[in-house]
């Protein structure tokens, strides 16, 4: 080891641990927390769609339709929270599938409005009955009140970020 590497190698060990790392933080702790959540719901919601022929993103169209016969693409798209072009590329697999069918709009010759199909509603029908039951033993876990609690914490967090409220900047640190 020449003399800049055994410099460099010792200024390592001496240094300190950045205070500066999120590590540690709370905020920070329990949003990694969350997202391991959503990975691990996903795994889960995947496989357990797998013997239906679909996966999460087509139930996610799939429910929506459901829940609302006739919507358009557009509002689909803006209840997915995706854009457009996502779903337009959702769609073509599910009617090949024979899921859902896309109609012409009356009133407004560019939209199309979407339906199950028997098909459809009965593959709809089981997967939501899937997602309950995953759902339901994913929040065993909680009391009925923690889970109302993590409930209204999502809400305020999501209407924090779809308001586009600015992040505060943190206070700065006073000098040692």
């Amino acid at each position: 080891m020449n003399n800049k590497q055994a410099s460099v190698a010792g200024s390592a060990v001496a240094e300190a641990p950045r205070q500066d790392m999120p590590w540690d933080h709370p905020r920070f702790r329990n949003w990694i927390a969350v997202g391991r959540l959503h990975a691990h719901w996903e795994r889960a919601f995947a496989r357990e769609l797998k013997p239906l022929g679909i996966k999460c993103a087509h139930h996610d169209v799939l429910a929506n339709v459901r829940r609302d016969p006739g919507l358009t693409q557009q509002v689909l798209a803006r209840r997915m929270l995706v854009g457009r072009s996502n779903v337009t590329m959702l769609l073509p697999q599910l009617e090949r599938m024979s899921l859902i069918r896309r109609e012409d709009d009356p009133a407004d010759r560019r939209a199309k409005r979407l339906f199950l199909t028997p098909a459809g509603e009965s593959v709809t029908a089981a997967s939501l009955a899937v997602q309950l039951r995953l759902m339901g033993r994913m929040m065993e876990a909680l009391s009925l009140a923690e889970c109302d609690q993590m409930g209204e914490m999502a809400r305020r967090l999501t209407e924090t970020l779809a308001e586009g409220k600015p992040t505060p900047r943190p206070a700065p640190q006073a000098a040692p």
